[in-house]
């Protein structure tokens, strides 16, 4: 599933890669890679990767810290 961020609290960040070339942004496009549970609350894994093999971004974040807009099934 893929989706846009529209708006993301930094502060809800779990996790982050240390690969990361910079923070999210509103208007970033990501692939989830995982959802599981943390403190009894939901934790989204994302991927930022514009292009194959070219890393914007991997993150943790708790899902009451990110709103976002799915995109359709392609």
């Amino acid at each position: 599933m893929r989706l846009k961020i529209i708006a993301i609290d930094l502060s809800k960040i779990v996790c982050v890669d240390w690969l990361n070339e910079r923070k999210p942004c509103e208007g970033d496009e990501a692939l989830v890679e995982d959802v599981s549970e943390m403190n009894d609350e939901r934790v989204v894994r994302l991927l930022c990767e514009p292009r194959d093999g070219f890393l914007e971004w991997r993150l943790s974040v708790y899902e009451s810290g990110l709103q976002f807009e799915m995109f359709p099934n392609a």
